[in-house]
């Protein structure tokens, strides 16, 4: 990518993906040096670099986050799907006052 067709002061990363599944990933940036102080340059600077090594070395490490947060997230979804119906015997249990109810509200302290 052409550093002229990044927007100015932004950090960009592409993935381009192969038929066969091979991933090319590219980190490009249009900073504008006079613009940050030498602190943040050396934070922009090694923010750069940190992701590069990341996307380097420790792909497994991305993939796994990845699959982890797909499970949390299908998990969440199912959970949401869940609807509570109470057996007629719990029912009659609590209709015949042998189930002692928690609320907080009738709690003395």
């Amino acid at each position: 990518m052409n550093k002229k067709d990044i927007p100015e002061n932004t950090v960009i990363m592409t993935t381009k993906i192969s038929s066969d599944g091979h991933m090319d990933i590219a980190i490009g940036h249009n900073i504008t040096l006079d613009e940050f102080d030498d602190e943040t340059l050396e934070f922009i600077e090694s923010f750069i670099d940190g992701l590069n090594v990341q996307l380097d070395s420790g792909m497994d490490t991305l993939l796994t986050m990845g699959r982890m947060s797909r499970m949390i997230r299908d998990l969440t979804e199912e959970q949401s799907e869940v609807e509570f119906e109470p057996d007629e015997e719990l029912l009659d249990a609590i209709h015949e006052a042998k189930v002692i109810s928690l609320s907080t509200k009738k709690r003395l302290n």
